[in-house]
């Protein structure tokens, strides 16, 4: 779990290259949106199916917050990420972004993604 905002992205790196879909999902809250292009995905079942597919692709991942602008328990994160992995066919797939998410402090103090933008700039 991430103990501030900055630490957010490194603990989806972590569950995401130990193929860990339970623990990406901690980071997320019920009704979080992840909004890649085109599709967005409301609510935890929803992010499961979106980022399931991923993790099939056994990922190796980086990740780090560029800046964080926090107002009491709301915080705007900006991360840069890089992800490789293997397809089904067993093509290379890279990919890359830089990220805006909305982050909020949660009643146990970890912080949870209420909006995931991975490809921020776009």
């Amino acid at each position: 779990m991430a103990r501030t905002p900055e630490k957010v992205i490194e603990s989806f790196v972590a569950a995401a290259n130990a193929g860990d879909i339970e623990g990406i999902l901690a980071l997320y809250e019920s009704g979080a949106s992840l909004a890649f292009p085109g599709q967005p995905a409301v609510g935890l079942d929803a992010i499961r199916g979106a980022l399931g597919n991923l993790l099939t692709q056994k990922p190796t991942m980086t990740g780090r917050t560029v800046s964080v602008s926090q107002v009491g328990d709301l915080a705007l994160l900006r991360s840069e990420w890089s992800f490789t992995g293997t397809d089904q066919t067993g093509a290379r797939v890279d990919m890359s972004g830089e990220s805006v998410e909305l982050v909020r402090r949660q009643p146990d103090e970890t912080w949870r993604y209420v909006i995931d933008l991975p490809m921020g700039k776009e």
